[in-house]
């Protein structure tokens, strides 16, 4: 899970599971991953005493890692005979965050030395 740097502004590359996924770390990003955090919250509410059964909380991962990734990146994570582990994947799913969180940290910072200057 290595960040790979940066040739297009916006984009970031890293590796889950020796695979490499991209996305643009921009608004949209930003407010799906808020769509989806408000998907989840509402699940938890539904569902009895807020919690869900364990199929259904890696289900639901696996959409959110394809709904920020794309259509089919968990399938391209596992493979077609391994079943998605909620774990691993709230793991991923940690670092897909994280990633985008690290380059917009990064890009303010290098906003705020330019502006400083």
């Amino acid at each position: 899970m290595k960040n790979h740097p940066q040739h297009d502004p916006g984009l970031v590359t890293l590796t889950l599971n020796g695979k490499r996924f991209s996305f643009r770390a921009d608004s949209a990003f930003s407010a799906r991953a808020a769509e989806l955090a408000e998907e989840a919250e509402k699940k938890a509410a539904e569902s009895e005493e807020g919690l869900c059964d364990y199929d259904e909380i890696a289900a639901f991962l696996s959409y959110v890692i394809d709904s920020l990734l794309g259509d089919g990146s968990v399938e391209a994570l596992y493979g077609e005979e391994e079943e998605p582990d909620a774990f691993t994947l709230l793991f991923w799913l940690d670092e897909i965050i994280g990633a985008f969180h690290r380059y917009r940290l990064n890009r303010l910072s290098r906003l705020k030395a330019g502006a400083a200057s």
